[in-house]
């Protein structure tokens, strides 16, 4: 068990660090990665489905498409196709989770790829980091630090 508690805080740790990068480097926008390895995906060879998300990430309308309203913290969606709310979003799968406290801070975290990502790999990271994040904003709040809400 203990060990498991030692690998916890290297992994917290870690996290806090890479929110705090993040926070230094986009202040209170949204952090986005990888984009690299989703435009070398032999389905995205058409330019069109990248531009959407890029013109999307330029007007700042991604983080909202891909937030889910009304999935309780602690939870994970898969999200799919044309199952999403925007058209710029249906060549892709997203896996989303939501993190934090409701009266303290929360969070959105996201997996975005090809629809044929491996999903059976995607929901258990995301909801492990999800886990891993919410209990930083616990152990911030009963610090009495403030919370701070990364989407």
């Amino acid at each position: 068990m203990a060990q498991a508690d030692g690998l916890e805080m290297v992994i917290m740790n870690a996290v806090l660090a890479l929110m705090d990068r993040a926070d230094e480097t986009v202040g209170d926008g949204p952090f986005v990665y990888g984009f690299s390895q989703v435009m070398n995906q032999p389905e995205f060879e058409d330019s069109a489905p990248i531009r959407g998300l890029l013109e999307a990430l330029d007007a700042g309308t991604l983080v909202a498409a891909l937030q889910p309203l009304d999935v309780p913290i602690g939870d994970v969606r898969v999200v799919i196709g044309h199952e999403h709310g925007e058209s710029f979003l249906h060549p892709y799968g997203a896996v989303v989770a939501t993190y934090g406290e409701p009266a303290m801070g929360r969070g959105t975290i996201a997996v975005m790829g090809p629809m044929r990502m491996p999903y059976s790999e995607a929901i258990p990271s995301v909801r492990y980091v999800a886990d891993v994040l919410s209990d930083i904003v616990m152990e911030q709040t009963h610090a009495g630090l403030p919370s701070n809400s990364t989407n």
